[in-house]
């Protein structure tokens, strides 16, 4: 399928897809993949989406090797749980996630900070730890801005705007490339 259009992207832990499918809408040249563990929250935006638009049901931990080098873009908007400890861990998490990236190829990350805190970790200790596991994984950062609730208002995700109006609206964009590319073989590997 992807090689009908010109460019693909990933978005990970892309929750109710709409990121994605506004995505697809916007540029026909571009195959939009959507990856979230969670079934249940892309059973409507599946059903919706342009014909330039996939979801994939995987483990970001664990991703299919079918992706590998593909992407060059890849997005993760507000995560939590298991996808913020992979972004936050000690070991090759990111490494997974430039397994999917083509040479060059860009990652925009915004991280919140009532994730941190409900993974018991100050917001800047969060970013701290995520900025360090960038730099294991061999990207380069291009760019950290903090954002605020009227920033996020104007969010692209559901939850992005959501947070504008919670009780710690804090929030960072980070946006970093990737020039090395992981041995192929184990990024990914369970």
């Amino acid at each position: 399928m992807r090689a009908r259009y010109a460019r693909t992207t990933i978005d990970l832990g892309t929750g109710d897809g709409r990121v994605v499918c506004a995505r697809a809408a916007d540029d026909a040249t571009c195959f939009a993949i959507g990856i979230d563990a969670a079934r249940e929250p892309l059973r409507t935006a599946s059903r919706k989406a342009p014909a330039n638009a996939l979801f994939i049901i995987a483990n970001v931990a664990a991703l299919p090797r079918a992706l590998n080098g593909i992407a060059s873009a890849v997005t993760i908007f507000f995560p939590h749980g298991s996808l913020l400890e992979l972004l936050c861990g000690e070991g090759c998490g990111m490494e997974t996630v430039a397994a999917v990236m083509l040479p060059g190829a860009t990652l925009g990350v915004l991280l919140n900070a009532g994730a941190f805190g409900d993974s018991g970790l100050a917001f800047d200790d969060g970013i701290t730890r995520v900025l360090g596991a960038l730099r294991r994984s061999r990207f380069r950062l291009l760019e950290t801005v903090s954002l605020d609730a009227s920033t996020l208002r104007c969010s692209p995700t559901t939850w992005g705007r959501r947070l504008a109006f919670g009780r710690d609206p804090r929030a960072i964009s980070i946006r970093a490339w990737t020039e090395a590319v992981p041995d192929r073989g184990q990024a990914g590997a369970s």
